[in-house]
């Protein structure tokens, strides 16, 4: 009965200050809107200095982006990693701004915020032994950042998932593949990284014949297969070029054709374009010479710049 009275007794206290608190505000309004004038003036000065450093920040952003254009390769990555780490600046910015703003609002207010820090504190601890896959990912994404090995718009192939950068955060990274899907990775998750310094791979499709008689029927069998596939691989299928012929000593020729690839994409114009123009020219009784096929090769070098041009639309 008396542990009670007793524990009933601060309730009733913390009440009466409480309403002694009001009753404050309300014989005091003058009071309480020079309160709300400074809340409302951090506020404003909160939003004033995030959009000054957003600017800077995006001025400094589009000049990396002008040099990359007219600069070489390597330039180019190097202003894509800096424009990266611009971008997570702005959105660092905009978060410290706004805990600012907040706490210094609370501050105006008459708060006292060591209850709450300290409250804070311990459920933080508690938080980050129950959420150590998260501290994981902001960890490891810190050190992506730091370390710069791949920015956005790069070409990376993370934990074997192919596509392009479209994002790096702290906590994951996004990527477009190849079938225009986002494919969002925790940055904890990713164990293994290979980044192409290309955007995309050139090959040669080669297919030599046994008469060069048989060159014209060729050539449109390669035109059509390689329009086949482009239809069916439209996301793996950048672009192909013209179909030429060339004749070789041995009474032969040779029909090639140039095609570019996604990197990592090289089984397309390695195996199933040369195996669907082999069918091809076995159903047209094409005849090559015996233990050749057709192949595809990535020395440009050896492209023939003459003969008979066949046009793949």
């Amino acid at each position: 009965m008396g542990s009670e009275a007793a524990r009933a007794v601060p309730t009733s206290s913390m009440r009466e200050r409480l309403w002694e608190a009001l009753v404050r505000f309300a014989a005091q309004p003058e009071v309480l809107l020079a309160k709300l004038a400074l809340i409302v003036l951090v506020v404003l000065a909160a939003l004033l200095l995030y959009w000054i450093v957003r600017g800077m920040l995006r001025r400094a952003q589009a000049r990396l982006e002008l040099a990359a254009v007219a600069g070489s390769p390597a330039a180019k990555r190097r202003a894509q990693r800096a424009a990266t780490m611009l971008s997570l600046m702005a959105n660092l910015a905009k978060w410290v701004l706004l805990l600012g703003a907040i706490v210094e609002a609370l501050v105006i207010a008459g708060l006292n915020l060591v209850p709450v820090l300290t409250g804070a504190g311990i459920l933080g601890v508690a938080v980050a032994f129950g959420a150590q896959t998260l501290v994981r990912d902001f960890m490891s994404g810190f050190f992506l950042l730091l370390e710069g090995q791949y920015a956005v718009d790069d070409y990376v192939a993370l934990n074997g998932v192919f596509g392009r950068v479209e994002e790096v955060g702290l906590r994951v990274t996004v990527l477009r593949d190849a079938d225009n899907r986002r494919v969002y990775l925790p940055n904890g998750a990713i164990s293994s990284v290979v980044v192409y310094e290309q955007d995309q791979l050139d090959w040669v499709l080669e297919c030599p014949l046994l008469a060069a008689g048989d060159a014209p029927a060729a050539a449109d069998a390669m035109t059509e297969v390689i329009k086949a596939a482009r239809r069916l691989y439209p996301g793996y299928f950048l672009a192909a070029g013209e179909v030429t012929t060339a004749d070789t000593p041995d009474g032969g020729a040779l029909v090639r054709a140039p095609i570019s690839v996604f990197p990592a994409q090289e089984w397309l114009v390695k195996e199933e374009i040369p195996a669907s123009l082999r069918r091809t020219m076995q159903a047209r009784e094409l005849a090559m010479p015996e233990g050749a096929a057709p192949r595809a090769y990535q020395d440009l070098r050896h492209f023939p710049q003459v003969g008979t041009r066949h046009e793949v639309s």
